[in-house]
């Protein structure tokens, strides 16, 4: 199906729904922008209309189903928004309330739309209802679905391509659930939650990821080593660092054989290869076999593993 519609190709504007009925937080609402997840799926639709209803709706939940199923619920954020360009009688908040229980999705964030035209219609161009709405990762949100009655083979298809794109497997901007109360165990420094950051703690000793393009390297240029953040152990050169496209440091190869310890990781139902630093154990992120020759290997690391050295401090 095409789903070259609306703003396809454009960065996502952020949403301005007069009302969010629920599972957002409080105060200004769900902003695009403080989306953690890299790919957002949202759906307008009307309470009123059976096409939603028969179509729409299904189809939401089958491509929803099949992100948890494939472990990865925690990589697509569900928005479904109430439109009401028409029917302002039946499309209610209490409709789509409604709605959404009706078809086993109350779990969704869910907002609502009386404007008019609705703010959906006017940003992202939609043409009415039921209509979806695929956006992307990093910075610029670009839209990679904008259409009418979008399938779910169609959908899930795009939102597992992008995923593998992105190196999603990596967590892409989720971490692991916390454990705060754990003891840390890779290192002998007994003040390391004090030396640390809490980004830097939770993702070298609790296997976090940092948000895609949130980093502090990921665009970086400085020659120079970068180093364990937790031992200060050389890990990478800066003439092995790339641009991936995914919005993490990437690295070509290790600074020497034996530096980056690899470990089988089985998280979130994949079979993964872990990065951890060989001296410390910190968690540093994860190898893949996609990159540049000669490796042919990509180090998919994050910023709040390293520590930069600029090439004048390593010479002095």
């Amino acid at each position: 199906m095409n789903t070259a519609h609306g703003i396809t190709g454009r960065a996502a504007p952020d949403f301005r729904f007069d009302a969010w009925l629920a599972n957002v937080d409080a105060g200004d609402g769900l902003s695009l922008v403080d989306i953690d997840e890299p790919i957002v799926y949202l759906y307008n639709f009307q309470s009123w209309c059976p096409g939603c209803h028969s179509h729409g709706f299904p189809t939401m939940k089958a491509v929803k189903n099949h992100v948890e199923g494939s472990g990865r619920a925690h990589l697509v954020k569900f928005v479904a928004v109430q439109t009401v360009f028409e029917g302002h009688d039946t499309n209610t908040p209490q409709a789509a309330l409604e709605s959404v229980k009706r078809h086993e999705l109350a779990d969704l964030a869910l907002g609502h739309d009386s404007g008019y035209p609705p703010t959906i219609m006017e940003d992202y161009r939609t043409g009415g209802t039921p209509w979806t709405v695929i956006v992307g990762p990093g910075p610029d949100r670009i839209v990679l679905a904008d259409g009418f009655q979008i399938d779910a083979p169609t959908a899930i298809e795009l939102i597992d391509s992008q995923l593998a794109q992105i190196g999603a497997r990596d967590g892409a901007g989720r971490s692991k659930p916390d454990a705060e109360e754990e003891t840390v165990t890779n290192t002998p420094d007994k003040d390391l939650r004090e030396r640390l950051t809490r980004q830097q703690y939770k993702v070298t000793q609790k296997g976090g990821t940092e948000r895609a393009f949130s980093g502090e390297y990921w665009k970086t240029k400085t020659p120079g080593v970068y180093h364990c953040i937790v031992c200060d152990a050389p890990l990478f050169e800066s003439d092995a660092k790339y641009d991936s496209g995914t919005g993490w440091p990437s690295f070509s190869d290790e600074i020497a054989d034996g530096r980056v310890a690899r470990v089988e990781d089985n998280a979130h139902g994949m079979v993964r290869t872990e990065a951890q630093c060989a001296n410390c154990a910190a968690h540093l992120g994860h190898v893949f076999p996609d990159g540049p020759t000669p490796t042919d290997e990509r180090y998919c690391m994050n910023s709040a593993s390293l520590n930069l050295v600029p090439a004048e401090r390593e010479e002095s």
